[in-house]
């Protein structure tokens, strides 16, 4: 009786007894208290335990490339360690997936420079047309970057309707 793991992405392995065929690696994602990269095999933890890296590291393959989202996610420090040496024994490798671009971390502060504070108090005080989601992509054209609607209340205060 056979054992036959299948993956859509990256083809299929098939066991029979003892040995093992390989046609093409797998890929597995792990993420620990967030969720895992899109991948055919997926393992999640969310408490200080992690049951899941267990599994992982159990189910691991010669050829297999585990995905994360950060190096972090498979632990710190000499449990970090500890870890890439086991995936590194069962002969699979780790690949961090880039951070995504539309999280820059902390929002930017509002400080526009003399050019751009005359053409904003412009929109905001003589263009009551725009409305809206309107006037913060005009305003965020102006800017180069995002700007909310209370920074511009804010500094040039209460609109003319």
């Amino acid at each position: 009786m056979g054992f036959m793991r299948s993956s859509i992405k990256s083809g299929f392995y098939v066991e029979l007894r003892n040995s093992l065929c390989y046609l093409s690696c797998m890929e597995l994602s792990y993420a620990y208290k967030r969720n895992p990269p899109e991948a055919p095999k997926q393992y999640m933890d969310k408490n200080g335990e992690r049951p899941d890296l267990g599994c992982l590291l159990g189910d691991l393959r010669e050829g297999d490339v585990v995905l994360v989202h950060a190096l972090s996610d498979l632990g710190r420090g000499r449990g970090l360690t500890a870890v890439r040496s086991k995936i590194e024994a069962a002969g699979a490798t780790v690949r961090v997936l880039e951070r995504d671009k539309r999280d820059p971390g902390r929002p930017r502060t509002f400080a526009p420079n003399a050019t751009q504070d005359a053409a904003l108090r412009e929109l905001w005080l003589s263009r009551p047309e725009l409305q809206g989601r309107w006037l913060l992509k005009a305003a965020a054209e102006i800017m180069g970057h995002e700007v909310p609607r209370h920074a511009l209340h804010n500094r040039y205060g209460a609109r003319n309707q």
